[in-house]
């Protein structure tokens, strides 16, 4: 999407947030059972790492990759722009990223 405060303000709370938890987890806050009920499995393998920013870089890169996958290609080669909006759009609205805050 082409909102660059929106932008922003998403990657900072993912940020926040992502520290936070990942931090949490390596204090032991966060109990095995926690995890493996609540924490999706694709991210429980990105969270080893030697840091914390460590592994909030493997995270983003990974959350790069499936936009890449949903957004930019399609199965006949690479979406044309408007449609890559059209499409960025549609997710952003259905995961409801507006109503996101912090704490």
């Amino acid at each position: 999407m082409k909102d660059e405060k929106q932008t922003e303000r998403l990657f900072e709370l993912g940020l926040s947030s992502g520290r936070q938890f990942i931090e949490s987890v390596r204090a032991g806050k966060v109990t095995r059972e926690d995890i493996s009920a609540e924490v999706p499995i694709g991210l429980v393998m990105l969270l080893q790492g030697p840091s914390t920013d460590f592994i909030l870089g493997r995270i983003f890169e990974s959350v790069q990759e499936y936009a890449l996958k949903e957004v930019v290609k399609s199965k006949d080669g690479v979406n044309e722009k408007p449609v890559q909006a059209v499409i960025a759009s549609n997710m952003f609205r259905a995961a409801n990223c507006s109503l996101l805050r912090g704490r």
